[in-house]
C-alpha cells in the first residue's frame, strides 16, 4: 500500500480572518441601511392607524349630529367651570368627558349603556363650589365612584376598576405608547387634577381659545379675543363645556375647521391630559390662543407640538423634564409623528398639519367663525 496516498491532505476552501471581517462589516452596513426603512414603514403603518381612528371619530361626530342636531360637549358640568350659574338643570358637578358620549357611534354601545350619567365621572371641583353628583345620596363619590365596572363594589373603597379605566384602541394612536392609567390623590379628591385610574388617550376636541361653558364664548369674546394686531377676532372653537356647535354655526366651513386633533400622552407635567373617560382638568380640550401667553414668565407655544420655554434648555433646545421629555404644555395639539400632527376636520376629512405651518393659519383653523381666509401652508 502506498502511504504517500494517505499522506496527501484534502484542502478545503475557507474564509480568512480578513474576509470574515469584511463580510461582518457589509452585513452591519446593510442593517444600518435597512433599519431606518423598516422603522419608517412601521411608523407609516402606525400613522395610518391613527388616521383611521380620526376618520372614525369624524364619522361618529356626523352620526351624533344627525341624531341630536348638535355636536357633543367636550365636557359636561365641569368642576372647573366658572360659569356654573348658567348651567341648565341641576347645579351639580358631573365631569363627564365628551369622548364617552361618542361611544355608541364608535360601536362601544355596551360600554356606554353601563355608564351612570347621573353620577360624577370625576370629583375635581375648583374651590368646592358645588355639590358633586352622588354625594348627597351618601354614596362614595370620590374620583368617580359611580362609574364602577362592578356596581356591587360601590361601598368598597379599595375597588379601583372603573369604566373609564377601559383601554379603547379607538382613542389610542399607536405611534404613542399603550395608554396607561393615571392616579393623583395627593391634594384631595376635588383638586384640579384629581384622578383615580383614568385612562390616558391621544385626542382632544378643538375648543378654540376657551375651555369654559359654551354660552360664555359670546360673553368673553369682546374682552379677550384679540389677534396680534389688536383687532377683534372670534376665537370660538367647535366644542366647549356643556355645549358645542351646530354645523350651521361653523361659518368658516367644515372643511376649513378642526374638530379633533392628536395629543401626546406625556406632557411637561404628569397631571396633564388627555384622558378619554373622566372629565379631569385638561382632559379633553385642545386650545389655541390668538396672542402670546406666558406661564411663570415664560412663553407657552400653543402651536402644533408647542412647548413651554421654561422647561427648555436655551443652549441645547432640549426639554429638561426627564422622562416627560417633550415639554409640551396642557391643551396643546401634538404627536409623535415626525414634523406635525393629524386632525379630523368638520367635514370628516383627515389632514396632516406641519408644525412649521404659520401659527396664524393654525389658530384660524381652530376657530369656527373668524371670517378670515386660511391657507393650507403645510
Amino acid at each position: 500500500m502506498n502511504n504517500s496516498t494517505n499522506a496527501r491532505q484534502i484542502v478545503r476552501p475557507g474564509f480568512t480572518l480578513v474576509e470574515l471581517l469584511v463580510v461582518i462589516a457589509m452585513i452591519g452596513i446593510l442593517v444600518a441601511l435597512l433599519l431606518p426603512a423598516v422603522q419608517a414603514a412601521r411608523e407609516a403603518a402606525r400613522r395610518m392607524q391613527c388616521s383611521n381612528n380620526l376618520k372614525q371619530m369624524g364619522l361618529a361626530l356626523h352620526n351624533y349630529h344627525d341624531q341630536y342636531k348638535v355636536l357633543p360637549p367636550a365636557v359636561v358640568n365641569s368642576g372647573n367651570d366658572k360659569w356654573h350659574h348658567r348651567w341648565a338643570g341641576p347645579k351639580t358637578v358631573l365631569n363627564h368627558n365628551g369622548f364617552a358620549l361618542l361611544l355608541p357611534q364608535l360601536e362601544q354601545g355596551a360600554l356606554f349603556d353601563r355608564w351612570n350619567f347621573s353620577l360624577a365621572s370625576s370629583s375635581q371641583n375648583e374651590r368646592n363650589r358645588l355639590p358633586i353628583a352622588g354625594q348627597k345620596a351618601g354614596m362614595p363619590w370620590e374620583y368617580g365612584r359611580g362609574q364602577l365596572v362592578d356596581k356591587t363594589k360601590i361601598n368598597d373603597p379599595n375597588y379601583r376598576d372603573f369604566l373609564f379605566s377601559t383601554y379603547l384602541s379607538e382613542y389610542h394612536c399607536p405611534s404613542d405608547e399603550k395608554p396607561g392609567l393615571w392616579t393623583y390623590m395627593d391634594r384631595g379628591p376635588t383638586y384640579y387634577y384629581a384622578a383615580q385610574n383614568v385612562r390616558r388617550s391621544n385626542y382632544l376636541f378643538a375648543a378654540g381659545m376657551y375651555s369654559e361653558n359654551w354660552p360664555e364664548y359670546q360673553v368673553m369674546r369682546n374682552a379677550w379675543s384679540k389677534n396680534m394686531l389688536g383687532k377683534p377676532i372670534v376665537a370660538q372653537g367647535m366644542f366647549g363645556g356643556n355645549g358645542a356647535a351646530h354645523f350651521q354655526e361653523v361659518h368658516d366651513g367644515l372643511s376649513n375647521t378642526i374638530a379633533i386633533g392628536e395629543s401626546i400622552q406625556h406632557k411637561y407635567d404628569s397631571s396633564f391630559g388627555p384622558y378619554w373617560g373622566a372629565g379631569v382638568y385638561t382632559a379633553s380640550m385642545g386650545r389655541v390662543f390668538p396672542k402670546i401667553v406666558k406661564f411663570g414668565g415664560q412663553v407657552v407655544s400653543y402651536h402644533i407640538n408647542g412647548m413651554w420655554q421654561g422647561g427648555v434648555n436655551p443652549e441645547t433646545g432640549q426639554c429638561t423634564r426627564g422622562s416627560w421629555n417633550r415639554c409640551v404644555w396642557a391643551w396643546v395639539f401634538s404627536s409623535h409623528h415626525p414634523g406635525g400632527a393629524q386632525f379630523v376636520m368638520g367635514d370628516g376629512s383627515v389632514k396632516f398639519l406641519s408644525e412649521k405651518m404659520s401659527h396664524r393659519n393654525f389658530r384660524l383653523m381652530n376657530y369656527i367663525s373668524d371670517g378670515q381666509p386660511v391657507e393650507f401652508d403645510n
